[in-house]
């Protein structure tokens, strides 16, 4: 029993649309792909969590759409309210009300049959975008607060986790954050703790994800946190709008 499988996946609305440009058709069928070979066998509740909440808590249900993106779409999956309120306690924030914000939707879309089981959506304030409300270090204190959360909320469970995450937002001329430096140097230290060591992941500081404009480093350093000393299969890796897509997974 306990947080027996786990993946990183992205929640890009672009990545649910049903028609794609060149440039993106290839790059999507790829994830696509790779999200889909996903199995978390016979785990009995999916906690996903999502960098992009108005403020950090736990959905009390989830349903959503990616409407305001421009993609006719919604996702609705059974939940666990007790589950969601327990989680909510010992990680010390809220139950939030429905609809779930796109960072959860967007996954959930991917993620097909992982959602034939209960869902438990929890989120952080996020980080990126406009008036963002949350601040890169308080974010990943509280994202390692949320692994501890999810490994006593599994005592007598069989819970997978998924982060739903994007890593550097500046690696291309194409980037919301243009070409940067930054932005290849967090790639470089994803994909190093990726192979060698998850733990890495929650010894990368609050100011690398920030200079990269990445939106996942709260669901990311959870899924560090959880499979510390283990490594994860890189299922996918795409960037064709110069913002990281991956897709890992770590059991």
């Amino acid at each position: 029993m306990g947080v027996v499988a786990g993946a990183i996946v992205p929640h890009a609305p672009v990545l649910s649309l049903e028609h794609h440009s060149d440039r993106l058709r290839t790059s999507v069928e790829t994830v696509r792909s790779a999200v889909d070979s996903i199995d978390f066998g016979d785990c009995e509740v999916l906690v996903i969590a999502s960098p992009h909440g108005r403020a950090a808590g736990v959905y009390s249900g989830v349903s959503g759409s990616l409407h305001g993106f421009g993609v006719h779409r919604s996702v609705r999956a059974s939940s666990d309210l007790g589950l969601a309120g327990e989680l909510a306690r010992r990680w010390g924030h809220p139950v939030l009300e429905p609809p779930v914000d796109h960072g959860v939707t967007g996954a959930l879309l991917l993620a097909g049959r992982l959602t034939e089981r209960p869902v438990v959506a929890a989120t952080f304030a996020a980080t990126t975008g406009p008036g963002a409300p949350g601040e890169f270090d308080v974010v990943a204190k509280e994202a390692e607060a949320l692994a501890v959360a999810i490994t006593l909320i599994a005592t007598g469970r069989r819970i997978g986790f998924l982060a739903s995450a994007h890593t550097s937002a500046a690696l291309s001329p194409a980037a919301p954050l243009l070409d940067r430096p930054d932005g290849h140097a967090l790639e470089e230290r994803v994909r190093a703790a990726l192979e060698s060591d998850l733990g890495e992941l929650t010894r990368i500081q609050p100011e690398m994800w920030r200079a990269a404009g990445a939106c996942g480093a709260g669901p990311v350093i959870s899924f560090g946190a959880l499979f510390a000393g283990r490594r994860a299969d890189l299922l996918a890796y795409e960037a064709p709008a110069g913002v990281g897509y991956l897709v890992a997974l770590g059991e």
